[in-house]
Protein backbone atom coordinates (compact mmCIF):
# COMPACT_ATOMS: atom_id res chain seq x y z
CA UNK A 1 0.00 0.00 0.00
CA UNK A 2 1.04 3.71 -0.33
CA UNK A 3 0.39 6.71 -2.61
CA UNK A 4 1.16 7.90 -5.93
CA UNK A 5 0.91 11.53 -6.41
CA UNK A 6 -1.74 12.06 -3.54
CA UNK A 7 -3.66 9.06 -4.68
CA UNK A 8 -3.43 6.22 -2.43
CA UNK A 9 -3.59 2.32 -3.48
CA UNK A 10 -2.79 -0.75 -1.97
CA UNK A 11 -2.79 -4.51 -2.28
CA UNK A 12 -0.68 -4.15 -5.36
CA UNK A 13 2.35 -6.76 -5.60
CA UNK A 14 4.36 -4.75 -8.51
CA UNK A 15 4.97 -1.22 -9.00
CA UNK A 16 6.61 0.06 -12.32
CA UNK A 17 7.65 3.62 -13.21
CA UNK A 18 6.91 5.75 -16.34
CA UNK A 19 9.34 7.31 -19.02
CA UNK A 20 10.31 10.08 -16.86
CA UNK A 21 12.71 10.46 -13.54
CA UNK A 22 10.76 8.39 -10.55
CA UNK A 23 11.56 8.27 -7.25
CA UNK A 24 10.02 5.23 -5.32
CA UNK A 25 10.12 5.75 -1.46
CA UNK A 26 10.01 2.05 1.00
CA UNK A 27 9.59 2.20 4.39
CA UNK A 28 10.90 -0.68 6.23
CA UNK A 29 7.16 -2.00 7.15
CA UNK A 30 5.93 -1.40 3.86
CA UNK A 31 7.71 -3.14 1.02
CA UNK A 32 6.87 -4.80 -1.82
CA UNK A 33 6.18 -8.61 -2.99
CA UNK A 34 6.79 -8.84 -6.40
CA UNK A 35 9.06 -6.58 -8.68
CA UNK A 36 9.69 -2.62 -8.23
CA UNK A 37 10.63 -1.35 -11.81
CA UNK A 38 11.93 2.16 -12.55
CA UNK A 39 10.92 2.10 -16.00
CA UNK A 40 12.54 4.76 -18.28
CA UNK A 41 14.54 7.52 -17.06
CA UNK A 42 16.92 8.07 -14.38
CA UNK A 43 15.34 6.11 -12.02
CA UNK A 44 15.65 6.24 -7.45
CA UNK A 45 14.70 4.07 -5.12
CA UNK A 46 14.97 5.14 -0.93
CA UNK A 47 14.26 2.75 1.56
CA UNK A 48 14.22 4.18 5.29
CA UNK A 49 14.22 1.07 7.68
CA UNK A 50 12.71 1.04 11.15
CA UNK A 51 14.75 1.57 14.55
CA UNK A 52 15.47 -1.89 15.30
CA UNK A 53 18.60 -4.04 14.27
CA UNK A 54 18.03 -4.58 10.43
CA UNK A 55 19.45 -6.86 8.19
CA UNK A 56 19.46 -5.71 4.92
CA UNK A 57 21.11 -7.89 1.76
CA UNK A 58 21.06 -5.53 -1.79
CA UNK A 59 22.30 -7.87 -4.96
CA UNK A 60 22.21 -8.22 -8.47
CA UNK A 61 18.23 -7.71 -9.23
CA UNK A 62 16.79 -8.00 -5.82
CA UNK A 63 16.97 -6.61 -2.07
CA UNK A 64 15.66 -8.62 1.31
CA UNK A 65 14.77 -6.56 4.21
CA UNK A 66 14.56 -8.53 7.56
CA UNK A 67 12.91 -11.64 5.72
CA UNK A 68 10.99 -9.98 2.77
CA UNK A 69 12.52 -10.02 -0.55
CA UNK A 70 11.44 -7.91 -3.89
CA UNK A 71 13.23 -8.18 -7.16
CA UNK A 72 13.96 -4.57 -8.61
CA UNK A 73 15.18 -2.93 -12.64
CA UNK A 74 15.64 -0.16 -14.55
CA UNK A 75 17.18 1.64 -11.09
CA UNK A 76 19.73 3.95 -11.43
CA UNK A 77 20.32 4.92 -7.58
CA UNK A 78 19.49 2.80 -4.74
CA UNK A 79 19.37 4.62 -0.78
CA UNK A 80 19.08 2.70 2.09
CA UNK A 81 18.92 4.58 5.38
CA UNK A 82 18.92 2.33 8.07
CA UNK A 83 17.89 4.43 11.02
CA UNK A 84 18.75 3.19 14.66
CA UNK A 85 19.71 0.44 15.63
CA UNK A 86 23.28 -1.76 14.91
CA UNK A 87 22.33 -3.04 11.25
CA UNK A 88 23.43 -5.62 9.28
CA UNK A 89 24.03 -4.74 5.22
CA UNK A 90 25.68 -6.98 2.82
CA UNK A 91 25.95 -5.49 -1.04
CA UNK A 92 27.06 -7.25 -4.11
CA UNK A 93 28.67 -5.02 -6.35
CA UNK A 94 27.00 -6.76 -9.33
CA UNK A 95 23.63 -5.00 -8.15
CA UNK A 96 22.91 -3.21 -11.26
CA UNK A 97 22.41 0.40 -10.07
CA UNK A 98 24.71 2.75 -10.55
CA UNK A 99 25.36 4.37 -7.53
CA UNK A 100 24.34 3.07 -4.16
CA UNK A 101 24.23 5.10 -0.86
CA UNK A 102 24.07 3.62 2.76
CA UNK A 103 23.18 5.83 5.69
CA UNK A 104 23.67 3.58 8.45
CA UNK A 105 22.34 5.86 11.28
CA UNK A 106 23.28 6.64 14.74
CA UNK A 107 24.07 3.12 16.40
CA UNK A 108 26.17 2.25 13.05
CA UNK A 109 26.07 -0.85 10.71
CA UNK A 110 28.55 -4.14 10.19
CA UNK A 111 28.76 -3.25 6.31
CA UNK A 112 30.00 -6.11 3.80
CA UNK A 113 30.50 -5.30 0.13
CA UNK A 114 31.31 -8.32 -2.02
CA UNK A 115 33.45 -7.24 -4.75
CA UNK A 116 33.09 -8.82 -8.38
CA UNK A 117 35.84 -7.96 -11.12
CA UNK A 118 32.47 -7.39 -13.45
CA UNK A 119 31.19 -5.00 -11.49
CA UNK A 120 30.83 -0.87 -12.69
CA UNK A 121 29.06 0.54 -9.32
CA UNK A 122 29.64 3.59 -6.89
CA UNK A 123 28.87 3.10 -2.91
CA UNK A 124 28.79 5.41 -0.68
CA UNK A 125 28.57 4.83 2.77
CA UNK A 126 27.69 7.38 5.42
CA UNK A 127 28.33 6.73 9.03
CA UNK A 128 28.14 8.64 12.43
CA UNK A 129 31.53 9.70 13.96
CA UNK A 130 29.96 8.72 17.53
CA UNK A 131 28.63 5.52 16.46
CA UNK A 132 30.48 2.15 15.53
CA UNK A 133 30.15 1.22 11.80
CA UNK A 134 32.74 -1.24 10.65
CA UNK A 135 33.02 -2.25 6.68
CA UNK A 136 34.02 -5.38 5.63
CA UNK A 137 35.36 -5.73 1.44
CA UNK A 138 35.29 -9.37 0.78
CA UNK A 139 36.82 -10.46 -2.48
CA UNK A 140 36.06 -12.33 -5.02
CA UNK A 141 37.32 -15.93 -6.33
CA UNK A 142 39.39 -14.07 -9.20
CA UNK A 143 42.26 -11.76 -9.00
CA UNK A 144 41.27 -8.19 -7.04
CA UNK A 145 43.03 -5.20 -7.13
CA UNK A 146 42.07 -3.13 -4.01
CA UNK A 147 43.53 0.16 -3.72
CA UNK A 148 43.12 2.31 -0.91
CA UNK A 149 43.56 5.69 -1.14
CA UNK A 150 42.43 8.28 1.82
CA UNK A 151 38.84 7.66 2.23
CA UNK A 152 38.16 5.98 -1.48
CA UNK A 153 38.16 2.35 -2.24
CA UNK A 154 38.32 1.15 -5.66
CA UNK A 155 38.90 -2.58 -7.68
CA UNK A 156 38.29 -2.71 -11.42
CA UNK A 157 34.87 -0.78 -11.63
CA UNK A 158 33.56 -0.37 -8.24
CA UNK A 159 34.67 2.54 -6.12
CA UNK A 160 33.59 2.99 -2.05
CA UNK A 161 33.19 6.15 -0.47
CA UNK A 162 34.16 6.40 2.96
CA UNK A 163 32.27 8.72 5.26
CA UNK A 164 32.00 8.36 9.29
CA UNK A 165 33.39 4.68 8.90
CA UNK A 166 35.51 3.78 12.32
CA UNK A 167 37.19 -0.13 10.96
CA UNK A 168 38.19 -1.40 8.10
CA UNK A 169 38.65 -4.90 6.48
CA UNK A 170 39.83 -5.93 3.48
CA UNK A 171 40.32 -9.69 2.32
CA UNK A 172 41.26 -10.66 -0.92
CA UNK A 173 39.64 -14.34 -1.00
CA UNK A 174 41.15 -16.55 -3.75
CA UNK A 175 42.90 -15.12 -6.38
CA UNK A 176 46.98 -13.75 -6.74
CA UNK A 177 45.34 -10.61 -4.89
CA UNK A 178 46.77 -6.73 -4.60
CA UNK A 179 45.66 -4.80 -2.24
CA UNK A 180 47.63 -1.06 -1.13
CA UNK A 181 46.86 0.96 1.52
CA UNK A 182 47.77 4.80 1.25
CA UNK A 183 46.69 7.47 3.57
CA UNK A 184 43.50 8.15 6.22
CA UNK A 185 40.47 5.70 5.26
CA UNK A 186 39.08 5.24 8.86
CA UNK A 187 39.65 6.59 12.37
CA UNK A 188 40.43 3.35 14.09
CA UNK A 189 41.81 -0.17 13.06
CA UNK A 190 42.79 -1.46 9.66
CA UNK A 191 43.01 -5.10 8.84
CA UNK A 192 44.19 -6.36 5.46
CA UNK A 193 44.10 -10.10 4.21
CA UNK A 194 45.26 -11.73 1.45
CA UNK A 195 43.84 -14.98 2.12
CA UNK A 196 43.99 -17.83 -0.04
CA UNK A 197 46.57 -18.20 -3.35
CA UNK A 198 50.00 -15.49 -3.73
CA UNK A 199 49.40 -11.99 -2.74
CA UNK A 200 50.81 -8.96 -2.46
CA UNK A 201 50.15 -5.98 0.20
CA UNK A 202 51.50 -2.69 -0.07
CA UNK A 203 51.26 -0.14 2.49
CA UNK A 204 52.82 3.66 1.87
CA UNK A 205 53.80 5.49 4.82
CA UNK A 206 52.14 7.70 6.03
CA UNK A 207 48.72 6.33 6.71
CA UNK A 208 46.31 6.99 9.68
CA UNK A 209 44.71 4.36 12.08
CA UNK A 210 44.78 3.05 15.40
CA UNK A 211 46.23 -0.46 14.59
CA UNK A 212 46.95 -2.17 10.92
CA UNK A 213 47.06 -5.69 10.91
CA UNK A 214 48.27 -7.39 7.36
CA UNK A 215 48.12 -11.26 6.84
CA UNK A 216 49.84 -12.86 3.79
CA UNK A 217 47.17 -15.70 4.31
CA UNK A 218 47.63 -19.23 3.15
CA UNK A 219 49.46 -18.54 -0.30
CA UNK A 220 53.22 -20.05 -0.91
CA UNK A 221 54.71 -16.92 -2.20
CA UNK A 222 52.91 -13.99 -0.37
CA UNK A 223 54.58 -10.87 -0.44
CA UNK A 224 54.31 -7.35 1.80
CA UNK A 225 55.96 -3.87 0.42
CA UNK A 226 56.01 -1.25 2.70
CA UNK A 227 57.43 2.25 1.54
CA UNK A 228 58.43 4.83 3.14
CA UNK A 229 58.10 9.16 3.24
CA UNK A 230 60.64 11.79 1.68
CA UNK A 231 61.15 12.75 4.83
CA UNK A 232 63.65 10.88 6.90
CA UNK A 233 62.38 8.42 8.44
CA UNK A 234 63.31 6.14 11.62
CA UNK A 235 62.27 2.62 10.63
CA UNK A 236 62.33 -0.45 13.02
CA UNK A 237 61.61 -3.99 11.69
CA UNK A 238 61.42 -6.99 14.00
CA UNK A 239 59.89 -10.47 12.76
CA UNK A 240 56.24 -9.20 13.62
CA UNK A 241 56.18 -5.44 13.13
CA UNK A 242 57.66 -2.72 11.23
CA UNK A 243 57.54 0.38 12.69
CA UNK A 244 57.91 4.68 11.85
CA UNK A 245 58.22 7.06 14.21
CA UNK A 246 54.72 9.08 14.36
CA UNK A 247 53.38 5.93 12.53
CA UNK A 248 51.50 3.33 14.35
CA UNK A 249 52.89 0.11 14.09
CA UNK A 250 52.21 -2.62 11.03
CA UNK A 251 51.60 -5.80 12.52
CA UNK A 252 52.60 -8.45 9.75
CA UNK A 253 51.98 -12.01 9.45
CA UNK A 254 52.23 -15.22 6.71
CA UNK A 255 54.57 -13.58 4.14
CA UNK A 256 57.26 -14.88 2.49
CA UNK A 257 58.79 -11.66 1.01
CA UNK A 258 59.23 -8.26 2.77
CA UNK A 259 60.69 -5.25 1.55
CA UNK A 260 61.01 -2.03 3.05
CA UNK A 261 62.02 1.19 0.75
CA UNK A 262 63.10 3.98 2.73
CA UNK A 263 62.33 6.52 -0.15
CA UNK A 264 63.87 9.67 0.10
CA UNK A 265 65.41 11.23 2.71
CA UNK A 266 68.40 10.94 5.10
CA UNK A 267 66.57 7.57 6.88
CA UNK A 268 67.66 5.35 9.83
CA UNK A 269 66.76 1.40 9.82
CA UNK A 270 67.44 -0.73 12.85
CA UNK A 271 66.29 -4.36 11.96
CA UNK A 272 65.98 -6.03 15.64
CA UNK A 273 64.68 -9.18 14.33
CA UNK A 274 63.50 -10.68 10.76
CA UNK A 275 60.74 -13.05 9.85
CA UNK A 276 61.22 -17.16 8.70
CA UNK A 277 60.80 -16.15 5.06
CA UNK A 278 63.17 -13.07 3.15
CA UNK A 279 63.34 -9.67 3.81
CA UNK A 280 64.54 -6.58 1.75
CA UNK A 281 65.30 -3.38 2.87
CA UNK A 282 66.12 -0.53 0.43
CA UNK A 283 67.04 2.79 1.10
CA UNK A 284 66.82 5.76 -0.50
CA UNK A 285 69.68 8.75 -2.16
CA UNK A 286 71.05 10.34 0.91
CA UNK A 287 72.76 9.45 3.72
CA UNK A 288 70.99 6.33 5.66
CA UNK A 289 72.22 4.25 8.20
CA UNK A 290 71.28 0.46 8.98
CA UNK A 291 71.95 -1.70 11.63
CA UNK A 292 71.37 -5.09 11.53
CA UNK A 293 71.02 -6.10 15.12
CA UNK A 294 69.68 -9.84 14.82
CA UNK A 295 68.08 -12.10 11.60
CA UNK A 296 66.39 -15.54 11.66
CA UNK A 297 65.73 -14.94 8.03
CA UNK A 298 67.67 -14.63 5.09
CA UNK A 299 68.12 -10.43 4.66
CA UNK A 300 69.43 -8.06 1.59
CA UNK A 301 70.14 -4.73 2.61
CA UNK A 302 70.08 -2.85 -0.48
CA UNK A 303 71.65 1.02 -0.04
CA UNK A 304 71.31 3.84 -2.71
CA UNK A 305 73.81 6.54 -3.31
CA UNK A 306 74.93 8.79 -0.53
CA UNK A 307 77.11 8.04 1.91
CA UNK A 308 75.37 5.26 3.86
CA UNK A 309 76.45 3.61 7.08
CA UNK A 310 75.50 -0.56 7.97
CA UNK A 311 76.18 -1.70 11.04
CA UNK A 312 76.08 -5.33 11.48
CA UNK A 313 76.06 -6.55 14.96
CA UNK A 314 74.80 -10.38 14.62
CA UNK A 315 72.88 -12.59 11.82
CA UNK A 316 71.50 -16.14 11.43
CA UNK A 317 70.78 -16.45 8.39
CA UNK A 318 72.42 -16.10 4.90
CA UNK A 319 72.91 -11.86 5.19
CA UNK A 320 73.84 -9.71 2.09
CA UNK A 321 75.13 -5.73 2.14
CA UNK A 322 75.07 -4.47 -1.44
CA UNK A 323 76.10 -0.90 -1.06
CA UNK A 324 75.13 1.62 -3.66
CA UNK A 325 77.16 4.91 -4.94
CA UNK A 326 78.40 7.06 -3.04
CA UNK A 327 81.42 6.73 0.24
CA UNK A 328 79.89 4.04 1.97
CA UNK A 329 81.00 2.33 5.50
CA UNK A 330 80.34 -1.16 6.23
CA UNK A 331 80.89 -2.33 9.91
CA UNK A 332 80.94 -5.63 11.31
CA UNK A 333 80.99 -6.34 15.03
CA UNK A 334 79.60 -7.19 18.06
CA UNK A 335 78.84 -3.24 19.17
CA UNK A 336 79.32 -2.01 15.75
CA UNK A 337 79.93 0.59 14.69
CA UNK A 338 82.24 0.87 17.26
CA UNK A 339 84.02 -2.01 16.31
CA UNK A 340 85.49 -2.80 19.64
CA UNK A 341 83.43 -6.33 20.20
CA UNK A 342 83.94 -9.85 18.36
CA UNK A 343 82.45 -11.37 15.52
CA UNK A 344 81.10 -14.13 17.35
CA UNK A 345 77.01 -13.04 16.59
CA UNK A 346 77.73 -13.44 13.02
CA UNK A 347 76.24 -17.08 12.86
CA UNK A 348 75.71 -17.16 8.93
CA UNK A 349 76.96 -16.34 5.73
CA UNK A 350 77.59 -12.71 5.18
CA UNK A 351 77.68 -11.31 1.78
CA UNK A 352 79.07 -7.98 1.29
CA UNK A 353 79.85 -5.98 -2.10
CA UNK A 354 80.80 -2.48 -2.67
CA UNK A 355 79.23 0.47 -4.92
CA UNK A 356 82.55 0.90 -6.95
CA UNK A 357 83.33 3.86 -5.17
CA UNK A 358 86.95 4.63 -4.38
CA UNK A 359 85.59 5.64 -0.95
CA UNK A 360 83.92 2.52 0.00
Amino acid sequence: SGSVGGFAFSSFENLTGGAGSDQFLLTGDVLPIGTLDGGGGSDRLEVITNNAVDQIHLQAGQITINGTTFAYQNLDTIALLTAGGLDLVEIDADTTAAAVTLDSGAEGADVTVNLDPAAITAITLLGDADSDDRLFVVGSSAQDIVDIDGSTISSAGVTVSLNGVEDLSVAGGAGEDIITLTGAPVGNGIQLRGDADDDRIAVNFPFTASSLLVDGGSGQDDRLDVTGSDEADTVTLTASQVQSTGQVAIDYTAFEQLEIDTAAGADTVTVGNTHSGRSTVVTGSENDTVLVAATSGRLTVRTGAGSDTVDVQSIGAITSVELGAGGDQLNVSGDAPSNLGELSGIGALLITSGGGDDAD
